[in-house]
């Protein structure tokens, strides 16, 4: 991720788009087929993901580490950023072992 300016910005993790109105772990049903499609993806069912943990991870180094409460739909992080590229990569922590935070929110305080 680049950031353009200093500043305090707020990292907000979740499992599925902010339009769902889905909790991170819950599973969605199948959607219609689109006109057109063999079959579009959506007609395949959201499968639950059990995280335990959302982690903020950036350049390889865990910022912070929040339980993933029943029913919520994002995990939030403040943090201070310096104007730069950095490697955003945050996680959420299941039975198996990590899986990627598949949408990533960035927000700026200033």
């Amino acid at each position: 991720m680049k950031v353009v300016r200093d500043g305090k910005y707020q990292i907000s993790l979740r499992r599925w788009p902010g339009e769902s109105g889905a909790a991170i772990n819950a599973s969605l049903p199948p959607e219609e087929n689109v006109p057109g499609a063999t079959k579009a993806f959506r007609t395949t069912p959201g499968d639950a993901i059990g995280a335990s943990h959302a982690v903020l991870r950036i350049d390889d180094k865990d910022l912070d580490r929040k339980p993933v409460s029943p029913g919520v739909e994002e995990v939030s992080f403040v943090t201070e950023l310096k104007k730069g590229s950095y490697r955003l990569a945050p996680v959420f922590e299941i039975s198996e072992g990590e899986l990627g935070a598949y949408y990533v929110v960035v927000t700026s305080f200033d």
